[in-house]
């Protein structure tokens, strides 16, 4: 028996940070006013933190993507920390295939902050929905890392995130 996914999901939650975790951001450089995700040593140290202190949450999340009888284990690979002002991130994809899902979690926000919108896979050649999700401080996004998204010009200066990916670990 084979079974073909090509569904796709984007979980929203609430995660607060930390005061440990806030302090520990604010000790990572971004560069260019911009992002941190160049620097691996900040990379691994933000990763190993939210793997060990938000483990829990990470798995309540991800549950919601897979079958958990047949996920062996599950690894923070990727992670960085972007502040937007007066930036945008174009239209980007963070994976290929259901090996891996990504996440956004916003530290800060403000009621002027640009929204993040994704598109369906496939897009812009397909182009069937899209969905536009407004930031909100500790809200915590979760999505396959094939789904395309973007962020527009943000306009405030408060608009501060932790993205990363997460790669699967999947019974043969």
């Amino acid at each position: 028996m084979k079974i073909h996914n090509i569904n796709c999901k984007i979980v929203e939650t609430e995660i607060t940070a930390s005061t440990d975790f806030k302090n520990l951001l604010s000790t990572i450089e971004i560069k260019d006013n911009f992002t941190s995700y160049k620097d691996k040593k900040s990379a691994s140290i933000l990763s190993d933190f939210i793997g060990r202190q938000y483990r829990n949450n990470l798995t309540d999340i991800i549950n919601c993507f897979t079958d958990v009888k047949k996920l062996v284990a599950y690894e923070i690979s990727d992670c960085w920390v972007q502040k937007y002002n007066n930036k945008k991130h174009d239209i980007h994809v963070h994976g290929n295939n259901n090996e891996k899902l990504s996440f956004v979690w916003y530290i800060n926000a403000s009621p002027e902050s640009s929204p993040i919108k994704f598109y369906n896979p496939g897009y812009p050649y397909m182009d069937h929905w899209s969905k536009e999700i407004h930031p909100n401080k500790d809200k915590f996004l979760m999505f396959n890392s094939y789904i395309p998204h973007e962020v527009a010009i943000n306009k405030d200066d408060v608009r501060m995130v932790v993205s990363g990916n997460i790669d699967l670990l999947w019974q043969r």
